[in-house]
């Protein structure tokens, strides 16, 4: 399994047991204790899930619910603010 598989799983399971808890997902330092490797991970984790609920037609079950979970911005803000922190190139989550 890829790391960026492993991530959707992760990200598929907070979702069922703990609704918008994303604090499960971070070292006790929050965004910052991440490693860059991390960080990108995560990112592309949230990036990705995006996509796979954007494709999937409307009136549809979205597996992630990006768009009906808030924290699911705030979590995507908090990563590329701490990218662009580090001067890492990335591509921004199309909210």
């Amino acid at each position: 399994m890829s790391n960026a598989e492993a991530m959707k799983k992760i990200l598929e399971t907070l979702k069922e047991k703990l609704g918008s808890d994303w604090e499960v997902l971070l070292p006790p330092q929050g965004i910052r204790g991440l490693s860059l490797n991390g960080l990108k991970e995560r990112h592309k984790a949230v990036f990705d899930a995006v996509a796979t609920d954007d494709s999937i037609p409307t009136g549809h079950d979205k597996p992630f619910g990006v768009r009906e979970f808030p924290d699911w911005k705030t979590l995507s803000d908090q990563l590329e603010a701490e990218l662009t922190k580090r001067k890492e190139p990335f591509h921004q989550v199309p909210w």
